[in-house]
């Protein structure tokens, strides 16, 4: 039991992974050692375990300390702290002054026990405390730059920095003395630390898989997006186990990694910020890993890879034309059309040249839908507020609606999406009540698949609505 006076204390812990001298345990006992030989007694306590203490917004221990001496709900006159460092290593060391000073400016001294200065506030103790503040931020920028350096040395001698493998390859142990060891499986981790790791050849099913989308994409001419739907079709696990998608095809396509090339520098990480860094930064370490494709399918990859995204070469007219073949084809024109059709340069590369699809569809001379017209009057305002989904009235949507239906004598959502003078199959839904009451309103008799539809949707709402209740 503290003696009557005895004042009250709070201790403040923070560890990240820097060093067994900095374990919680370790602070605890140090702090409670101070806090006996000054008489203090130690009431509560904060904790941030394994959190940098480089920014402020992960604190969350250091977030709730100054929330309760700030409130007045703090039950301690003294904050012990192991040292400047556990305090914190920001990079500005007028940011750590002033969350001390806050604590001052309450009534709450901040004591550090390790350190010779204790709680003194003369003017020597304040400059040693600056400049322990300036080492401790100082720190981390020099462990940055080591760890950057290390990491870099492993990447020049060929091995793997770190990170799931690319597809098709595998990760395999290499020991102290250069002999290989175990091959591991996405999400095994090495045995021993220290021991490096490089990439091999993965499963053959994988390899052939990365070998046939570098040739759908660069000899087939065949997009991601189509890549990627023909693969899940098929049912081949991509990355991860996960299902293809269509940045995974092209970042897959991208990597060097495929012809034995290790690319570094793409990134400049330093203190949790990382920045892009220019091509000509960039190194290369080649002969890193076995190559799974060969060096010219890899260079026509990237071949079409440049010609995709800059669209250089093209002329306008060649652009119009493809345009004006989707509407031969299809009798209309939109994103998803373009997207889907093979040999059309990507929705991006039109809406670039032209300023906008809309711009370019008219080119093409198609007459624009009303969504599509409504589109793009939401684009010349944007500031406007639009209160409906639709500027058509209720009464001039059921007209257009009963229209359709004595022009096709039937009503489906994908006629709906194909006339160019109604806004989609949704909005009307939405407008009209949902499908039993459209039909009512115009005068449709649903045929069998519909009404098993309706009926599909009414047991579902049904069965939601139970589980509400």
């Amino acid at each position: 039991m503290a003696g009557a006076g005895t004042r009250r204390a709070a201790q403040y812990l923070r560890m990240s992974a820097e060093h067994q001298r900095y374990s919680l345990e370790s602070q605890t006992r140090a702090i409670a050692a101070y806090a006996q030989a000054c008489d203090l007694d130690v009431v509560k306590s904060y904790v941030d375990a394994g959190v940098s203490g480089l920014e402020f917004e992960t604190r969350g221990g250091l977030k709730q300390l100054l929330a309760d001496i700030v409130s007045g709900s703090a039950a301690f006159e003294v904050v012990l702290v192991l040292d400047v460092s556990r305090w914190g290593r920001f990079q500005d060391p007028d940011e750590a002054a002033h969350y001390e000073f806050i604590c001052r400016s309450y009534g709450v001294q901040v004591t550090y026990c390790a350190e010779a200065f204790g709680d003194e506030a003369s003017l020597a103790a304040s400059i040693m405390k600056q400049i322990k503040r300036a080492m401790a931020a100082e720190y981390l920028g020099e462990l940055s730059a080591k760890v950057i350096r290390a990491q870099r040395g492993v990447a020049l001698q060929g091995y793997w920095r770190g990170g799931a493998a690319p597809y098709g390859f595998r990760r395999q142990m290499v020991r102290f003395d250069g002999k290989a060891g175990a091959v591991m499986e996405p999400g095994e981790r090495k045995a021993l630390h220290g021991h490096r790791s490089k990439l091999v050849r993965g499963p053959e099913i994988e390899v052939a898989t990365v070998r046939r989308i570098f040739a759908d994409y660069a000899t087939r001419r065949l997009k991601a997006t189509d890549i990627a739907r023909r693969l899940n079709l098929e049912g081949v696990t991509g990355p991860s186990g996960r299902t293809w998608a269509p940045w995974g095809v092209r970042a897959l396509i991208a990597n060097e990694a495929y012809v034995g090339t290790l690319v570094l520098n793409r990134r400049r990480a330093r203190l949790r910020k990382s920045q892009a860094q220019p091509k000509e930064d960039w190194v290369r370490v080649h002969d890193a890993c076995p190559p799974l494709v060969s060096k010219g399918l890899f260079a026509k990859a990237q071949a079409r890879r440049a010609e995709y995204h800059s669209g250089r070469g093209v002329p306008d007219e060649a652009l119009i034309e493809e345009l004006r073949t989707i509407i031969g084809q299809h009798g209309r024109l939109d994103m998803e059309l373009i997207a889907s059709t093979p040999g059309v340069h990507s929705v991006h590369i039109i809406r670039r040249r032209f300023g906008s699809l809309t711009a370019a569809y008219e080119l093409a001379g198609w007459r624009l839908s009303y969504r599509q017209r409504t589109s793009r009057a939401r684009v010349k305002a944007p500031g406007e507020k639009w209160a409906r989904k639709s500027a058509m009235s209720d009464a001039e949507l059921i007209a257009r609606l009963k229209a359709l239906l004595a022009r096709e004598g039937r009503l489906t959502s994908r006629l709906i999406h194909e006339d160019s003078e109604l806004p989609s199959p949704t909005t009307c839904l939405a407008r009209l009540g949902g499908a039993a009451q459209l039909y009512t309103v115009i005068g449709y008799t649903p045929v069998g698949r519909q009404k098993n539809i309706m009926k599909a949707w009414d047991a579902r709402r049904r069965t939601a609505t139970d589980k509400v209740r």
